[in-house]
């Protein structure tokens, strides 16, 4: 998808809000409205996507529980609507394979645990425990995973259906985005 000049200036605005010491609620919502993934490594162009602040809202009613994990993080917008508006702040922890997207995470909400890693290595998975909740917005469509996920018990090679497996891993609770086709 080719951006537009205003997507590109809102992108820049966004990364300058991100080299401030300390960001106020309002520039987090600027950021996870407008910071976009991959911009840099496709110069003007974007391929992969965050999950729109609206859906997180409405996504967040339908995780519950103290202990909880969001595989395939992002920069953590479900995780921050969750923080955010629980009652009861849950422990989070947040699991994202690309370092640029942890940095910006850990700025966006220090309060939970973010983990620069695969969610397909069995030992970074094996070493988390169980959590009351496991939640993601995996890469879907037509996306290949060549990881070997036989430890989890699926043996096919659609990425969002090892994030799945990976979930029933870790809890026995899970809410997904997954698109129905």
């Amino acid at each position: 998808m080719k951006l537009t000049k205003q997507q590109i200036s809102q992108h820049e605005a966004a990364k300058k809000i991100l080299t401030k010491d300390s960001l106020t609620m309002d520039d987090k919502w600027f950021v996870y409205e407008n910071y976009l993934p991959g911009y840099n490594n496709q110069i003007g162009k974007i391929a992969s996507f965050f999950t729109p602040v609206g859906l997180a809202q409405e996504f967040f009613l339908h995780v519950g529980g103290k202990r909880l994990i969001d595989l395939c993080a992002g920069i953590g917008v479900l995780s921050f609507v969750k923080y955010h508006f629980s009652h009861h702040k849950p422990e989070i922890t947040c699991i994202e394979r690309c370092q640029e997207f942890v940095d910006v995470g850990r700025k966006l909400l220090p309060e939970a645990t973010w983990i620069c890693g695969d969610v397909f290595d069995e030992s970074l998975i094996k070493s988390l425990g169980t959590f009351d909740c496991v939640y993601a917005n995996p890469p879907f469509g037509n996306i290949k995973s060549d990881k070997d996920c036989t430890w989890l018990g699926y043996t096919g090679s659609i990425a969002e259906y090892k994030v799945i497996a990976v979930g029933k891993h870790l809890s026995g609770n899970g809410t997904f985005i997954v698109p129905q086709t």
